[in-house]
């Protein structure tokens, strides 16, 4: 997209936050991600971290473990249009108001693939040594999203509802309207430039 590949797209929203110290690229530990490495590792202040490829709670807690994270900011890398906005208002808020987790998909209100989470080493230790199922430990959060009386959850809510809008790469559909996007809107669009129809 716009001549690079998308992680180096996304990456480079990344570093518009103010408020991360460290960006890990946590991925499969198996071959046919050693390109996902490669690349990342030559991206500058970028770690990579390499774990099980199904047991993605486990590869993000021993990321987080390593590099001794207080908190963390999950990013799903299929989606480019990452709000560094956002990222920064949800870690404002975890920080100073005492959550164990705050995302912006709680109540859809934003668009799909702008969904954010943040967390606390402690609420992803929990979970790490809690969650069983092949469900909590492949998409990371659910343990901590419904054990509301263990976790003191947070939401952030868009003033209005734009979860209509679809802003993901999933499918070949999605990669085509992303690269028109981009193409039109320019490397540093929100969705708040793009038409909400």
């Amino acid at each position: 997209i716009l001549g690079m590949p998308m992680l180096g797209l996304l990456l480079n929203r990344i570093k518009k936050t103010s408020l991360i110290d460290v960006t890990i690229v946590a991925t499969s530990d198996k071959q046919k991600d050693d390109e996902i490495a490669k690349y990342a590792n030559k991206e500058e202040n970028v770690i990579v971290y390499r774990g099980d490829e199904n047991n993605v709670l486990s590869r993000m807690f021993s990321a987080a473990e390593e590099y001794e994270l207080s908190y963390i900011l999950r990013v799903t890398a299929d989606n480019p249009f990452f709000d560094w906005q956002i990222a920064d208002q949800l870690i404002d808020m975890i920080t100073n108001q005492e959550y164990d987790y705050i995302a912006n998909n709680i109540v859809p209100s934003f668009p799909y693939g702008i969904d954010l989470e943040v967390m606390t080493y402690k609420a992803l230790s929990i979970a790490h040594s809690n969650a069983k199922s092949d469900f909590e430990r492949e998409h990371v959060t659910p343990y901590i999203r419904k054990n509301v009386k263990i976790f003191r959850l947070g939401s952030l809510e868009n003033s209005v509802d734009l979860s209509h809008m679809r802003l993901t790469v999933d499918d070949k559909t999605d990669y085509k309207n992303a690269i028109t996007i981009f193409e039109k809107f320019g490397i540093d669009v929100t969705f708040r430039e793009i038409p909400k129809s």
